[in-house]
């Protein structure tokens, strides 16, 4: 995968793929950023968290394609605005008997104008331990054993326009 211990990670306007048995891109003392002004495409399948961030990480602009044995995205929650996803489309797949789609754990998760996609092994497909959860004009499927959407300590908001489902199934 891509690795940085003691810094950021950014990538701009670059299709990666990744295929490993570690995390696929991971800033342990960092920030994770992907942008893309043209639609590139992030494809990872990773034996343990999809893109793993200590600080905050942010998607904008991407096409972003997640298979995990662990959360397919986790944020630390040491940073300033925990997870944010605006202007992109997401398929996650969290493989796991543990592992949740989006986890930050104590920052905010903020997502806007994509297209979510999950299916978690885990308990939760979006969870926020001690942050906020706002989804706005953003269709959202979320597959979990649990919750689809769950935040343990914040609230959650949701704002959708004319053709923003949010579709949850929960079992198993």
């Amino acid at each position: 995968g891509i690795y940085a211990d003691g810094d950021n990670i950014q990538i701009s306007n670059s299709d990666v793929t990744i295929t490993c048995t570690a995390s696929g891109i991971s800033a342990a003392n960092g920030v994770v950023t992907i942008s893309s002004n043209s639609g590139n495409r992030l494809n990872i399948n990773a034996g343990e968290v999809g893109l793993r961030s200590s600080k905050d990480l942010s998607i904008s602009g991407c096409t972003v394609d997640v298979t995990s044995v662990k959360e397919a995205i986790y944020c630390g929650g040491n940073g300033d605005n925990g997870i944010t996803i605006a202007d992109s489309s997401l398929n996650l797949t969290a493989t796991g008997s543990t592992a949740d789609g989006i986890y930050a754990d104590g920052d905010n998760i903020q997502i806007s104008n994509s297209d979510v996609t999950i299916a978690a092994g885990g308990y939760y497909g979006i969870y926020a331990r001690s942050g906020n959860i706002v989804i706005e004009n953003s269709p959202i499927s979320a597959t979990a054993r649990r919750c689809g959407i769950f935040s343990f300590t914040g609230g959650i908001g949701i704002t959708s326009g004319e053709d923003d489902a949010i579709d949850i199934t929960v079992g198993g």
